[in-house]
């Protein structure tokens, strides 16, 4: 059975023994902490995948409560149990990550249904967690027009694929480095915009218009983006193709150094070359080559 925790965290022992009956009753793990104060450190001691938590408690209310958790692990999932006048609140919890609220008297169906929700969904991402572990090789080829509104979720797509294979502390930077060098070739290769053009663009705040304008010519709104991407056992391996006229990549100066409109032209580069071990351009300049070192645990 998958070890599913849950963390209750209650000031008014008649509720807090109300949910805790009902999570026994379906023998889960469960903890229990009398305010926000000791429920943060029954977290950080036991880890628990749900937490429930009371809004309104002394030292620490439930809303400060769910922001600390969420901090320390994101993907932790909260439920904020309300009385009727802090209704107001549970907006405030779902805009800072909150997975559901319950409404005091909390019933036995309702409950229930909360707890067998969210042990099927830790289950499963545990179940995933643990295949990608065990994952040695991986091969993924991405084929895409050039929409330029479509790359963070090519990017989010891309990083979900690697599973747990990049650490929490660089997922950030790899998220970074790989959209600028995919919006790199779409914009300076597939839709043929230079330097000067983009500055110009953004000079006049008008770049939608640029990039419409560059996809009503039908060569370059057909043109493809094709992302390969590699996990090997030690690396993360992916190439960015486009399929513009390509460039001389070692002509491209210091960005911090160069005058204002050509400031942008390698900016994408230099800034993601401090993301990846290692980036190199291919071909005519077409092909970008980034690999990423995974750091055994």
């Amino acid at each position: 059975m998958f070890d599913f925790k849950i963390l209750v965290v209650e000031d008014q022992p008649i509720y807090r023994k109300l949910l805790t009956d009902i999570i026994e009753a379906k023998k889960f793990k469960f903890f229990e902490a009398v305010d926000g104060e000791s429920g943060l450190e029954m977290f950080r001691k036991h880890s628990p995948d749900l937490v429930i938590c009371d809004i309104s408690m002394p030292k620490m209310n439930g809303l400060e409560l769910l922001k600390a958790i969420k901090k320390i692990k994101p993907d932790t999932y909260v439920v904020i149990a309300t009385a009727h006048d802090y209704e107001d609140w549970v907006i405030e919890a779902l805009e800072s990550g909150a997975s559901n609220y319950l409404k005091k008297p909390v019933t036995n169906m309702e409950l229930t249904h909360i707890l067998d929700k969210y042990y099927e969904i830790a289950k499963n991402k545990a179940i995933t967690k643990n295949i990608m572990s065990m994952m040695e090789e991986k091969q993924l080829v991405l084929k895409c027009k050039s929409n330029i509104q479509s790359i963070p979720n090519i990017v989010n797509y891309l990083i979900k694929e690697t599973g747990n294979k990049i650490n929490e502390s660089e997922r950030f930077g790899f998220e970074l480095g790989l959209n600028e060098l995919i919006i790199n070739s779409v914009e300076h290769g597939n839709l043929e915009i230079s330097g000067e053009e983009k500055y110009k663009a953004l000079e006049n705040n008008k770049l939608i218009n640029l990039y419409n304008l560059k996809l009503k010519d039908p060569e370059l709104a057909n043109r493809t983006l094709t992302v390969k991407l590699n996990i090997k056992k030690e690396i993360i391996e992916l190439e960015i193709i486009d399929e513009g006229k390509g460039f001389d990549w070692r002509k491209i100066n210091d960005p911090l150094k160069t005058e204002n409109k050509e400031k942008l032209v390698g900016k994408g580069i230099f800034l993601s070359k401090n993301y990846f071990d290692k980036l190199e351009y291919k071909g005519k300049g077409n092909i970008v080559r980034v690999i990423k070192k995974i750091n055994q645990k």
